[in-house]
C-alpha cells in the first residue's frame, strides 16, 4: 500500500497514514474547484507547449 510503503498520505478524511504521522505537522492545500477550472486550460497549454504535445 502506497501510504505505508512510501510514507505518503491519503487525502480522504480518516484515511490511512504512515506510522509516526502527526496531523498537526502537515498542512495540506487543496485548490478550490472554481480556481482549478479557471487555471486548467492555461496549465494544459503550457504543458503541451513544453513537451511538444498536441502541437
Amino acid at each position: 500500500m502506497f501510504v505505508h510503503d512510501s510514507g505518503g498520505f491519503s487525502a480522504l478524511k480518516n484515511g490511512p497514514v504512515p506510522k509516526g504521522f502527526e496531523y498537526k505537522s502537515v498542512k495540506p492545500w487543496y485548490a478550490q474547484m472554481e480556481d482549478y477550472i479557471g487555471l486548467q486550460p492555461k496549465w494544459v497549454e503550457d504543458c503541451n507547449r513544453t513537451f511538444n504535445y498536441r502541437q
